[in-house]
């Protein structure tokens, strides 16, 4: 069911939160005609990359085949 002139706000807090926590949530309503998405990031990212110790360790060369560790 589509509403003429739904609107979503979606706010996170880190860049690719909205990938990895609401990206078909997004998808859906942002492909129903009248449907304006609006996504807000309140920070850049820049504080770094959020790795466990035991995968510190990890150089490009222990990556998998889908994708590195960093």
């Amino acid at each position: 069911m589509s509403l003429p002139g739904r609107r979503m706000l979606l706010v996170h807090a880190h860049p690719d939160d909205e990938t990895l926590t609401t990206g078909g949530t997004i998808a859906r309503y942002a492909a129903e005609p009248g449907t304006a998405v609006t996504l807000v990031t309140c920070t850049l990212g820049e504080q770094g990359e959020v790795i466990p110790p035991s995968l510190a360790q990890l150089g490009p060369e222990a990556a998998d085949q889908l994708g590195g560790y960093r």
